[in-house]
């Protein structure tokens, strides 16, 4: 009775820490997230004899391709050209962040009720980044809000990365429709024009990939319910000022990409992406080491006369700004994982973790291309939860 009543305690903590730890990630909680870890930890240490099978059938290339990329993120920035010290505890800081998407897979087991835990946790987070960007919004009256992040374009980026695994594993269709609206308002709050094209391009593909199943059930009486509560949905979402001035505003600031003026509108983008390039030219093997971007953007006369913001971090690219801060060493690496991740996803499309975990790349991918959020702690621990419960309900057998 003893060992059923731990069994019992153990099992819901389990569950718990599933559920908790992505939506602590989400939600930006630094001591939260850390509780939930050291619990999560302590479940992972009392069932290690009976799951020592599952890290024995871990893919030993891709336990080679994280140890390569984590040995190129050290190495890379032992040649820091500024403060080594510091760029080498930055280094190993993103080793260590590895640790949440470790814990997520020696929590999951063969039990569906995880990847269902799972999903609740992302959409806690997504519901209360949402939320809270709401009351910024309307009560305290900010144009973009930041909601539990740094920036308004953070926030955003975390949706469209956790929006793919809560189409494919929330079991009720009304709760996917419902978090999908959301969580477009949300990202028309936010204004982020690359999260909404990123949107966009993540429902294209979503329908593309189950357009079978889509026509299976076009002329189920359940499908028409489903289309008649999004058309209620729309109409109401557009009955509410806000979204329609949020609407208005994002277009505006996708009309000003089209009528860009490199020279009237500053061309900082540009002018940034420039002068990484010619950082890269002279460290391109090591780059300048990790948060050192802007001291020499700055001080090592890169930057353009004709840019107008110096106080930048990155280049707002996230290959550029490895490339720049880790050179060749500590960017191949990456490459080879993101390469590699995207072999592994493809040989395993059937399985609806694995294009969900498709998407979210995408959506990864699209943001960092003109943004940074990849290097920010809490987005960047989130994308390893994500690929490591991936592994773990694929390679389950």
């Amino acid at each position: 009775m003893l060992n059923l009543t731990r069994y019992n305690i153990i099992e819901f903590l389990r569950f718990l820490c599933i559920l908790l730890l992505p939506l602590g990630i989400i939600i930006n909680e630094t001591g939260f997230t850390n509780v939930v870890l050291c619990i999560s930890i302590f479940i992972c240490l009392c069932n290690l004899k009976e799951q020592r099978n599952k890290w024995i059938d871990f893919d030993k290339k891709f336990l080679f391709i994280i140890l390569l990329f984590c040995a190129g993120i050290i190495i890379s920035n032992i040649f820091s050209i500024i403060d080594m010290e510091n760029s080498i505890k930055w280094a190993k800081k993103y080793c260590y962040w590895l640790l949440p998407g470790i814990v997520i897979y020696c929590l999951w087991n063969e039990k569906k009720y995880c990847k269902y835990f799972f999903s609740l946790g992302i959409f806690l987070g997504c519901f209360i980044l949402c939320a809270y960007a709401g009351y910024e919004h309307i009560i305290l009256n900010i144009d973009r809000p930041k909601s539990l992040t740094a920036s308004p374009n953070s926030w955003p980026a975390f949706l469209v990365m956790s929006l793919p695994f809560l189409l494919y594993f929330l079991p009720n269709k009304l709760l996917k429709i419902f978090i999908t609206f959301f969580i477009t308002y949300g990202i028309l709050l936010s204004q982020s024009r690359t999260s909404f094209v990123t949107l966009l391009l993540l429902l294209f593909v979503y329908f593309a990939l189950n357009l079978q199943q889509i026509k299976d059930k076009f002329f189920n009486r359940e499908f028409v319910y489903v289309a008649i509560s999004i058309l209620v949905i729309c109409a109401g979402s557009f009955s509410f000022n806000a979204v329609s001035k949020n609407i208005t505003n994002i277009s505006n600031r996708m009309l000003m990409i089209e009528n860009y003026d490199l020279e009237k509108q500053g061309g900082d983008r540009i002018y940034l992406w420039k002068s990484s390039i010619e950082i890269i030219n002279d460290y391109y093997l090591h780059g300048v080491g990790l948060r050192n971007f802007n001291k020499v953007y700055v001080s090592g006369n890169y930057m353009n006369p004709k840019a107008k913001e110096p106080n930048l971090e990155s280049p707002h690219n996230i290959f550029l700004h490895y490339l720049v801060e880790m050179g060749i060493i500590g960017t191949l690496p990456i490459i080879i994982l993101l390469f590699s991740i995207c072999i592994f996803l493809k040989n395993n499309i059937n399985k609806n973790v694995a294009r969900a975990m498709l998407l979210s790349l995408i959506a990864v991918l699209c943001n960092n291309m003109l943004d940074y959020q990849l290097i920010g702690k809490y987005y960047y621990e989130l994308f390893w939860v994500l690929i490591f419960a991936t592994f773990a309900e694929c390679f389950d057998k």
